[in-house]
């Protein structure tokens, strides 16, 4: 749908386009910035999702704050134990086991919630819980 609303204002206005994709990348810079403030305390980020949100938020991360990411990890039993980008894929319980203090950036779209609260009642502390809405946060997510 998105991506519908871009073409139809390239098509219309080439000027009026570049006004949206700049109101867009500031939007996502300010996203960054405001994630960055929430995760830097934090001595390594651990996150949730070994999926294509997962990744990028990675590379973003490692890219504009060089974030330390210690692990993905994921209910998948079949991701566990792969690698992304040389990161590890690691259980959520395997995670917490081998990285406390860490905060969780969640980037699952669609069960952010239950992964919200399955980490609640592995005693997980809500402040080291992070929902990351990576299509807010990336380029070239319209």
């Amino acid at each position: 749908a998105y991506e519908l609303e871009y073409l139809d204002v390239l098509l219309d206005s080439k000027e009026e386009f570049e006004r949206k994709l700049a109101i867009q990348k500031k939007s996502i810079e300010e996203n960054q910035q405001v994630l960055f403030q929430k995760i830097r305390e934090y001595p390594y980020c651990i996150i949730f999702s070994a999926g294509s949100h997962g990744s990028n938020l990675q590379v973003m991360l490692k890219q504009r704050f060089q974030m330390d990411i210690r692990a993905f990890c994921d209910n998948d039993i079949l991701k566990q134990g792969k690698r992304i980008n040389d990161v590890e894929v690691l259980s959520p319980w395997e995670a917490e086991r081998c990285f406390p203090g860490g905060v969780y950036l969640v980037a699952n779209k669609k069960y952010s919630r239950e992964i919200q609260g399955q980490l609640s009642r592995m005693g997980i502390e809500k402040n080291r819980v992070i929902d990351c809405k990576v299509e807010k946060l990336i380029d070239g997510f319209l």
